[in-house]
């Protein structure tokens, strides 16, 4: 299964692409960060972050640490790398793909 979901800024402009993927065995999350100097294009971004979750199921492996670390984002969870293998899910995250709270 495949889903995904927007952070958006102040403007309401999608400005985080964030795609997961999720097997019978692993899961994986894939994000796009639009650059401060781009208009946003949801359609750029799902590519991105398709691509990133893919290669981390691909390669069993996260990848691409997130190099702005003055970026507020608030999510419950540490977010460390666009291309992250078995990532430890938020609540909105695991409520999106149907998995039960532990």
């Amino acid at each position: 299964m495949t889903k995904f979901y927007y952070v958006r800024d102040h403007e309401w402009k999608p400005k985080i692409t964030v795609c997961l993927i999720d097997t019978e065995l692993h899961t994986a999350r894939g994000i796009a960060i639009c650059s401060d100097i781009d208009n946003p294009c949801k359609g750029v971004g799902k590519f991105k972050a398709f691509g990133r979750a893919r290669k981390a199921l691909v390669h069993k492996s996260s990848s691409l640490p997130i190099q702005r670390p003055n970026m507020k984002l608030d999510w419950e969870i540490g977010i460390t790398h666009k291309s992250m293998f078995d990532p430890e899910l938020s609540t909105f995250e695991k409520k999106l793909l149907g998995k039960k709270e532990e």
